[in-house]
């Protein structure tokens, strides 16, 4: 990645966006867990203690797909994927997964 801005930035380099929260996860409700990558919140909708079976939503920010399967390994289990993915809207931010080539069937 160029780690040069073009523009009027007073300070004119590259400074990453990341959030405090990245790499956090919190329990919302025992079915519903929200995840932190840089700056965006995916979230997995699915009971662990009874199934591996879960819903994704939205699949995170390019080159975060290891970060993802990490936390799906951690919540579900091995080899655990998920039912489906929903996208909540097409932004580059979303697609981590897909772009991974992971869940998509050939």
């Amino acid at each position: 990645m160029d780690m040069e801005m073009q523009g009027s930035s007073s300070t004119e380099r590259f400074i990453p966006v990341t959030s405090v929260a990245n790499d956090k996860g919190v329990e919302v409700a025992l079915d519903i867990y929200s995840y932190t990558i840089q700056i965006v919140n995916i979230c997995f909708l699915g009971n662990p203690q009874h199934e591996n079976e879960f819903v994704l939503v939205d699949a995170g920010m390019p080159e975060s797909a290891p970060m993802i399967l990490k936390e799906i390994e951690d919540r579900f289990g091995v080899g655990a994927q998920p039912k489906a993915i929903v996208l909540t809207h097409a932004h580059f931010d979303r697609i981590a997964l897909p772009e991974h080539g992971r869940y998509v069937e050939e």
